[in-house]
């Protein structure tokens, strides 16, 4: 294993013995949404950018037209 990549599987080690009810992926890349997977969230919420809803429980569609913070926002309304 490389220097660099020894922190992100101890956080990934970390967070899957947390288990958290939930991961919020703000991103839209497919970095994001692996970690998410990975990281042991019961429910991942995040955006289907070009159609693309894997691996998410929870997806909305990303609006091009608005800026990133109105869409995180939108995302953000799940929880009222």
């Amino acid at each position: 294993m490389r220097a660099g990549e020894a922190r992100p599987v101890r956080l990934l080690r970390e967070w899957r013995r947390f288990r958290p009810d939930w991961v919020v992926e703000l991103g839209i890349t497919r970095k994001e949404r692996i970690l998410g997977v990975l990281g042991g969230g019961r429910r991942r919420a995040g955006f289907a950018a070009g159609g693309r809803a894997a691996g998410l429980t929870d997806a909305i569609a990303f609006d091009w037209s608005a800026h990133v913070v109105t869409n995180a926002e939108r995302l953000l309304g799940f929880w009222g």
